[in-house]
This record gives structure tokens, C-alpha cells and sequence, in this order.
């Protein structure tokens, strides 16, 4: 997902553009659904209905929100391309950010302890 959104900020022509759109529409594909178990499936059977309706409304203040943040950015970097690169980025660290904190939280479980 990150990486389509970069792609689309590095865009010079409407074919870049659009192969950045599917790339980044592939990754949201594969990312919500995913999310969505991993929330629910911490929780225990009697809250998943209280627990869904709370992670919808989290996605959809995001999408709420994401424009605003877009249009600041916009404000900030110089052109719609460099803040849609430039969130496109903030998703990658993020994502990187998070799988190196899962495996270190995965190595900890695997250490013995005395």
C-alpha cells in the first residue's frame, strides 16, 4: 500500500499514476480484511460485535481525516504528488516499524526463561 501511494507521488505521467492506484489498491485488499481479523480475534466471541463497530468507525474517521492531513501536507511539501509520496512513505516506515516490533516481541516469546 505504501509503495503505491509513493509510486503515485513519483508519477510524471497518467500510466505511472494509475499502476501506482492498482498497486496501492491491492495492498488496501489485502491490509483491511487482515486487520480486521487480527483486531477481532483478540477479542473474546460477546465483544466482536462492540469491537467491529468500533474498528469501522476508527477506518472511517481515518478516511475522514486522511484529506485534511493531505491537504496540510500539500500546503507544506508543495504539490499533491509530494504529500501523497510523502504518506506513502510515513506507510512504509510504519509498516517496517511495526514488523521489526513484532519480531522482536516474537523472539522474547521464543527465548527460555530460568
Amino acid at each position: 500500500m505504501g509503495a503505491g501511494f509513493v509510486v503515485m507521488g513519483l508519477s510524471g505521467d497518467p500510466v505511472l499514476l494509475v499502476i501506482g492506484a492498482v498497486l496501492n489498491c491491492l495492498g488496501c485488499g489485502v491490509l483491511l480484511p487482515s486487520l480486521l481479523t487480527v483486531a477481532l480475534s483478540r477479542l473474546d466471541y460477546a465483544d466482536r460485535g462492540r469491537g467491529t463497530g468500533l474498528w469501522t468507525a476508527a477506518f472511517f474517521a481515518g478516511e475522514f481525516v486522511c484529506p485534511l492531513v493531505l491537504i496540510a501536507a500539500e500546503s507544506a511539501v508543495g504539490s499533491l504528488a509530494g504529500a501523497v509520496g510523502l504518506l506513502g512513505l510515513a506507510s512504509a516506515l510504519t509498516a517496517a516499524g511495526l514488523l521489526w516490533a513484532r519480531r522482536r516481541v516474537s523472539l522474547a516469546e521464543e527465548i527460555p526463561r530460568p
